[in-house]
């Protein structure tokens, strides 16, 4: 482990959400010494037992492994408050989660992080504690639940918060420390759109044909419509005032390729029957094209047939 001068091992920390993000970056941060505590849903709750968390590689060795702290959504008033709590469910459930750590009466002083695809899926809890409260992170992972008790870490880690919020440097040096390649940085916005380059195309790609990302180059039409949505999403961030570089779509579509299959969370969630995270990913660049006067039809497309999907999954 690293040694950084000034590091808050003592950092109190809430994980909201213990799938695979909140797993993971919350078992790295006990690895570096934080108090954490998971929230988790009360039926959760209730059958997470006595069994623990396990973070395994692609091998199937155990990389982490222990008894976190867990609490119930709905009993969060009395306990020993956090100074950050990492928003780690779905940005769809983030009314609710707002809902519910409101009820916890939290000090003035706690932070909350957004650890959540998408391009604003932080505005409900910014209404709910106000902006200078609630900040965003954007990572680049792949990781999975084998089950309610054991995640496997894939790889590409890396972790980036702005550099102004109070707590941020406590954040990453913390990460750090427990070996996740974090920073800080003064954009962050670019690391937003860098990573809606990728989600946008990938994540419905897969989700809509059930297949994972290698499959996509194996059908040139398939990556003909992955490399017209990453065009469309490079068009919106310079419009939005964002330069990510055209050369990124290229980049983005070669390292992919060189990563191998990868599934994807939407997929995963289709899968599942789980509700998707239609808006924060696709709705608000849809609704951003239309402000802005750029015809998006790859993304229109997309969106619409994502959004089929999702009904069928409701009924």
């Amino acid at each position: 482990m690293l040694a950084i001068v000034g590091l808050r091992a003592d950092l109190k920390v809430w994980v909201y959400g213990l799938g695979a993000i909140g797993g993971f970056y919350g078992s790295q941060l006990l690895r570096a010494g934080a108090e954490v505590s998971f929230i988790l849903r009360p039926e959760r709750t209730a059958s997470f037992g006595n069994l623990g968390l396990s973070i395994l590689d692609t091998s199937r060795k155990t990389l982490w492994q222990g008894k976190p702290n867990v609490y119930s959504s709905d009993k969060l008033s009395g306990l020993n408050p956090p100074e950050l709590v990492l928003i780690a469910t779905k940005a769809t459930a983030n009314t609710q989660v707002s809902k519910n750590l409101a009820e916890a009466d939290l000090p003035q002083s706690t932070q909350f992080v957004c650890l959540q695809n998408g391009l604003c899926p932080e505005i409900p809890l910014q209404r709910a504690f106000g902006l200078e409260r609630v900040w965003r992170a954007v990572m680049n992972i792949s990781v999975h639940a084998l089950s309610a008790h054991e995640l496997e870490f894939v790889g590409e880690d890396s972790f980036y918060v702005s550099d102004k919020p109070p707590l941020a440097k406590a954040l990453v040096d913390l990460l750090a420390k427990a070996g996740s390649p974090a920073s800080t940085v003064s954009d962050l916005d670019f690391k937003i759109w860098e990573k809606l380059l990728w989600n946008i195309p990938f994540n419905a790609i897969t989700a809509l044909s059930r297949g994972k990302t290698g499959n996509i180059y194996r059908s040139p039409r398939a990556l003909a419509l992955t490399s017209a949505l990453m065009l469309e999403v490079w068009q919106l961030a310079q419009m939005a005032g964002i330069n990510l570089p055209k050369e990124a779509i290229e980049e983005q579509l070669a390292l992919t390729d060189a990563l191998g299959t990868i599934s994807t969370s939407t997929r995963e969630d289709i899968l599942a029957g789980r509700a998707l995270e239609l808006q924060p990913l696709w709705g608000d660049l849809a609704d951003l094209s239309r402000r802005l006067g750029l015809p998006t039809p790859h993304l229109d497309t997309i969106y619409a047939l994502l959004e089929l999907s999702d009904l069928r999954s409701e009924a």
